[in-house]
């Protein structure tokens, strides 16, 4: 079996130079579905969460089951919180968010991801991930506040361009709104 497989420049590179983000696309072989996720996930959802973490990192440090690391990213950021340990689970959301979105959870873990970062007042610690998406990714709930994030983090940082293009798609009216 044969998937396209999608990498792209983070979207605020391609905003600082007003253009579409870069794409590449390739074949790649998907490997069966390992079973050390299935496993993971089945901890998981009997709140094994030690056990959990065991098998889930094993995918997402294993390259040859990259189709499978979103999936696997996301139960194990919600395992590592649900163990207490939430500075790893935002670290965790950050690779998440990092790979793009391809993983069917996408939504809820942009959601929860963001949550637990405002729990934290540490919504700096996922900009990097974020930053790969545009804004119009994101649902209403959660979306103001991780654009402010990631162009504050960017201002912080004096990409004043990339900033910007963040900081002008958060909504007039939002409590984010600068």
């Amino acid at each position: 079996l044969l998937v396209l497989a999608v990498a792209a420049t983070p979207w605020s590179a391609a905003a600082q130079a007003d253009e579409e983000p870069e794409v590449f696309i390739e074949e790649v072989e998907i490997p069966a579905t390992p079973e050390k996720l299935l496993r993971g996930i089945k901890h998981f959802k009997n709140r094994e969460y030690g056990l959990a973490t065991l098998d889930l990192w094993e995918i997402v440090t294993d390259d040859y089951y990259a189709y499978y690391h979103g999936d696997a990213s996301f139960y194990l950021a919600r395992s590592l919180d649900q163990l207490g340990y939430p500075y790893a689970a935002l670290d965790e959301y950050q690779r998440f968010l990092r790979l793009g979105g391809d993983s069917d959870q996408f939504d809820k873990g942009f959601e929860q991801a963001v949550a637990l970062a405002d729990e934290l007042d540490a919504g700096w610690l996922l900009a990097d991930g974020l930053s790969y998406h545009s804004s119009d990714r994101f649902g209403r709930e959660g979306g103001p506040k991780a654009m402010y994030w990631v162009g504050k983090t960017l201002f912080e940082a004096g990409r004043l361009a990339e900033s910007r293009a963040y900081l002008q798609a958060v909504p007039q009216g939002s409590e984010y709104y600068p």
